[in-house]
């Protein structure tokens, strides 16, 4: 029963990590379309809150996964050292690439004065970086989703996360490249 509740706590906290994503691609794509910095200004707001939700679904996956590995499952197996190592990466990425560009975003649209150009605002919502490194977050997150659901051995869980360095990017790329056309 306690393991249960634990596993329950562990995927909730990989709800939450997808919310996390989910809010800020779609407050971004959002943010596109928008026409006045007051728009902007509260889905960038939006976003940034969102970020903050991404902490506490990491303590959730880790800390009930930390029990889980100790005590049910152990070190030995490739999918539950590379899910960690990949959320690793996720708690490293967020907070130096994201949030930085989420808040340069609000900070312009609530700093915006008649001096301001909305193309200036629409560059900074562009931002290549930024998209990359959501879109890549969303894979390696699936990466990992994948992982504890399948428990692959070592070549297949070295795969999966390969396949989640190369779809992130690619599609990073082309939601880019739309947000040129935006």
């Amino acid at each position: 029963m306690l393991y249960d509740i634990i596993l329950f706590l562990h995927i909730v906290g990989t709800v939450l990590i997808f919310a996390t994503f989910g809010i800020s691609l779609s407050a971004l794509l959002t943010m596109l379309a928008c026409k006045n910095f007051s728009e902007v200004r509260r889905l960038s707001h939006l976003a940034v809150k969102a970020d903050g939700i991404f902490p506490i679904g990491t303590l959730l996956i880790l800390i009930p996964g930390l029990y889980m590995t100790f005590t049910q499952w152990g070190w030995s197996h490739a999918w539950i050292n590379l899910s960690l190592v990949l959320l690793i990466v996720l708690t490293v990425m967020g907070p130096i690439i994201n949030l930085p560009r989420l808040k340069a975003i609000a900070y312009t649209a609530d700093h915006a004065s008649a001096e301001t150009s909305f193309v200036t605002m629409q560059q900074t919502i562009k931002n290549k970086v930024l998209w990359l490194s959501i879109v890549t977050m969303t894979m390696i997150t699936t990466a990992i989703l994948y992982m504890m659901t399948i428990k692959p051995e070592l070549l297949g869980s070295v795969v999966v996360t390969i396949l989640a360095f190369i779809a992130g990017p690619v599609i990073g790329k082309f939601l880019s490249r739309k947000t040129e056309k935006a």
